[in-house]
């Protein structure tokens, strides 16, 4: 089947799929309702509750904060009362606390919001970027009735720098977050509670906020992409998207993968073998998250709520741990290197074995 299209006098179309980069223009966003009143009701609450988007590589996260930071003031009753901004970790690679505060700081001069009111400003603009001065300032912006909300995309980056950003600084953040002084919506890979262990970073900050996992779209959600750039007049007609939604699913990244490559089919008189071949050509190089991540998550949760009782007993934490916990997790290792070649709970060994003074 040869797709093709008569072109329009004002030339191609521009098309309305995107893969790879986060979405920025917010007419190609959909779906995530569901997410989108969820961030903004922890938002708007009588306190401000922190969350965790947490999904998979290409589910989406990246551009859902995008959009929540252009969109937030339709979904909350009084927009007067927030800022927001979005910062990317990785792009900022903060390797210090002081760097991390700066970074945020710096993201908040720029809004018209602070801008308007001289005094923040000018206060921002001297900020140094110790924690205490940092402190100060959001009771500086409460004063100004104004709760910041800060969207930090790519949290993992962090974990670069565990050194400089240890346990200490988790401790410190959770401090300014449990004055109800600030929001923060954080993206990762894996549940802040599973990288808390992974890294052997034991603060309570990495139990704050409310997890919120990404997820496929719904059915809902796949057919309102497949009808962009809009329902009266979609790129793709009927057996192409018919064709897409066969061969991406539900999964946000692979849908529009496959939108795109029937898109460009279409536009180059291209037929459907074509499509499929490109679209199996790049989906061979997307490497998406083993199927084990959740299972493992949830074993090492297990591992430190059992040990944490038994931190004080030396003796019975060993007995535990000889007897119970490692033979369990070493045959979980093992099966995950067998089918998936990974070992995600080396992390969690080290920390059982440092744990109780085994290593």
């Amino acid at each position: 089947m040869i797709f093709s299209r008569t072109p329009s006098s004002a030339g191609s179309p521009a098309c309305p799929f995107i893969t790879g980069p986060k979405i920025e223009d917010p007419r190609c966003f959909v779906g995530r309702e569901e997410e989108l009143h969820l961030l903004a009701a922890r938002m708007s609450g009588k306190q401000p509750v922190s969350v965790n988007v947490a999904g998979g590589r290409l589910s989406g996260k990246s551009s859902l904060l995008w959009y929540f930071t252009k969109e937030w003031a339709r979904y909350v009753p009084d927009p007067a009362r927030f800022v927001v901004v979005y910062i990317n970790l990785q792009q900022v690679k903060p390797a210090t606390e002081a760097e991390f505060y700066q970074a945020l700081a710096q993201a908040l001069r720029k809004l018209p919001a602070i801008e308007q009111r001289m005094p923040l400003r000018t206060a921002l603009v001297k900020f140094s970027g110790g924690s205490r001065e940092f402190a100060e300032m959001l009771d500086a912006l409460a004063g100004q009735g104004l709760l910041p909300v800060f969207c930090l995309d790519e949290f993992e980056k962090l974990f670069d720098h565990v050194e400089a950003l240890s346990k200490d600084f988790y401790d410190r953040l959770r401090g300014l977050m449990s004055t109800s002084r600030l929001m923060l919506i954080i993206t990762s890979r894996k549940p802040l509670e599973v990288c808390g262990a992974e890294q052997q970073l034991n603060s309570a900050f990495f139990n704050m906020a409310q997890l919120c996992e990404l997820k496929d779209f719904s059915e809902e959600e796949a057919e309102e992409l497949l009808l962009l750039p809009s329902r009266l007049a979609p790129a793709l007609d009927a057996e192409e998207r018919r064709l897409a939604r066969k061969w991406g699913s539900r999964q946000p990244h692979l849908l529009q993968l496959a939108a795109l490559c029937l898109f460009d089919a279409q536009q180059g008189g291209k037929d459907a073998a074509w499509a499929k071949k490109r679209f199996e050509a790049q989906r061979s190089q997307v490497k998406p998250d083993s199927v084990w991540t959740r299972p493992l998550g949830l074993v090492l949760r297990s591992c430190r709520t059992l040990l944490n009782p038994l931190a004080e007993d030396s003796e019975k934490c060993r007995k535990v741990l000889l007897n119970i916990v490692l033979p369990l997790a070493g045959l979980i290792v093992l099966a995950c290197a067998l089918l998936t070649g990974k070992v995600q709970l080396s992390a969690a060994l080290d920390w059982l074995l440092k744990k109780t003074g085994l290593l």
